[in-house]
């Protein structure tokens, strides 16, 4: 008896090529592409847990910045009270500072009414002056 692959050769040909194809289609579709969808996925679950993170994260910087600012309001209101108790002792800082600034108002108006006094004494002698000659 002959070979039967001798006899036909091209059904042997077209069988194998058939065959290996659908091993790469087959291969292709349920491992590679398999492995691909299961990277995205993974992929994506890695992604939503870090956005997950960032929010719990900024969470707790907004907890922080709540409480530093309770904080704030409450040292604001401490110093406001201990410049209030300053500003009593005469021999303090605040205490001096006042009254400085209420000097320095006096010692400006004081400099305005002599700069308007010597003007109206300039006036009167120039009238006095201008009398003389007549």
């Amino acid at each position: 008896m002959s070979n039967w692959f001798q006899n036909h050769p091209i059904y042997t040909i077209i069988g194998h090529t058939v065959l290996v194809a659908t091993t790469t289609i087959v291969f292709t579709n349920f491992v590679l592409d398999e492995n691909k969808i299961n990277f995205y996925k993974a992929q994506s679950e890695s992604a939503t847990a870090q956005i997950n993170n960032e929010k719990a994260i900024a969470e707790q910087y907004k907890a922080k910045v709540s409480v530093l600012e309770s904080d704030i309001t409450t040292l604001r209101s401490n110093n406001e009270r201990y410049l209030k108790w300053l500003g009593q002792d005469p021999k303090s800082f605040p205490s001096l500072e006042k009254e400085i600034t209420n000097l320095n108002a006096k010692l400006e108006v004081a400099v305005l009414e002599s700069l308007a006094k010597s003007s109206n004494d300039n006036k009167s002698s120039n009238d006095n002056k201008s009398n003389t000659y007549l």
